[in-house]
Formats: C-alpha cells, structure tokens, sequence
C-alpha cells in the first residue's frame, strides 16, 4: 500500500504595516518628559480613567492627547477642573500626525482591557518615529516591546504600575533614552519595514 507524507503548510505572518518616513535619528528627552496619545478617546481606549488615574505632574511628565471619541467631552471637563500637565490639542490632519508625534518623547499604547490575539498597529506605527511606548496590554504586542527594549509595559488598566513606567521613563539617562529610541528606529528598519515584508511577500505568493 503507497504511503503519502503531508508536506509542511506554508505559512507567513503578515503583519499591519504601513509606510512611514523614518526619523533622523535617536531622539533626545525633554524635562519635563513629554509623553504623547494621537488616536480615539473611548471607552476601549480609556484615556479617561489614566488622566484620572496617574499623577504626570508628580511625576515629571506632560501628558498630551489628540483625537476624538466618546470620552473626548469628558476629557476636557476633566481637565479644565484642574488636571495638571494634561493637555488635550483635538484633531489633527493625518498628514500632520507623525509631524506631532515627533515632538513627543514616548507615547502611550493604551487598552482598557486585555483582547487576545490583537497587536495594536500603534507599535508599528510609534518604532519608525523613534518613539519609545508605555504599553498597557499583554500578549504578542507585550512581546514586541520587550523583546525588541523599545518601552515598558504594564497590564490593561493597572494605573499604579503605568505610573511606575511613567517615573521609569522620566528617570531615564540621556544615554539610556537614546538607546530606546534607537531601537524603535532599528526595528523599523529591519522586522517591522514595510518594503521589505511586501518583497517577502511576494517571494511567499510565488512558491505557492
């Protein structure tokens, strides 16, 4: 009786990539340091209940927010009663995002709650800016920061070890914070580019 073997599957990860210039170089931080959230304010998202949560101005850190969304009403009542160093800019063209960004030294990656298998694109989108993040979730997209040292990462909706990041940050070195963000810059260059992984997938496509 004939035997037949299973060939392998072949498979190829493709990842939410978009095109983006890459930055210069290795950022310097500001002092106090200026952390950064440019997307939707709702409830998935819970900017809300971090600015309610974490004390930037104890900590040494300005937190600014772009967007809109369904807590963006509540953000600015919030913060026109007295949240200290949260400044919330509104919309900004898409054009101008990654303009913005730039100026920032880190950006929070945030989920109010853990969603299994999602790899927020932010990551992707935050490494060709050379801009370190605050990742507040689990799973591969914890994965990524740490093993690529491109932020700290704490789990949906702990504030207190948000703000233990948030302290870690602000305390980083001049050498220390350069080195993060040239390994968000390098990981952009390499595993996260863009061109390169549409090459590898058409190279994928042909062998089939």
């Amino acid at each position: 009786m004939r035997s037949f073997r299973l060939s392998k599957p072949k498979l190829m990860l493709y990842r939410n990539l978009q095109h983006y210039e890459m930055g210069e170089g290795s950022k310097a931080k500001h002092t106090p340091v200026r952390i950064v959230y440019a997307g939707l304010l709702g409830v998935a998202q819970d900017i809300l209940g971090i600015i309610k949560n974490v004390d930037f101005e104890a900590l040494g850190a300005e937190f600014h927010l772009y967007g809109g969304g369904n807590q963006a009403k509540e953000i600015e009542e919030y913060i026109a009663a007295g949240a200290k160093n949260v400044h919330y800019h509104g919309f900004v063209d898409k054009s101008q995002v990654a303009t913005e960004l730039a100026k920032y030294d880190a950006s929070i990656v945030p989920l109010a709650v853990r969603i299994t298998g999602a790899v927020p694109s932010k990551i992707f989108d935050l490494m060709p800016l050379g801009l370190p993040m605050l990742f507040c979730g689990g799973g591969e997209g914890a994965q990524i920061v740490k093993d690529y040292k491109i932020g700290f990462i704490s789990e949906p909706g702990d504030y207190e070890a948000l703000a233990a990041n948030v302290a870690r940050l602000a305390a980083l070195s001049p050498d220390e914070y350069s080195a993060m963000s040239q390994n968000c810059l390098e990981a952009a260059r390499t595993d996260f580019d863009f061109t390169t992984q549409m090459h590898h997938t058409h190279a994928f496509l042909r062998q089939l």
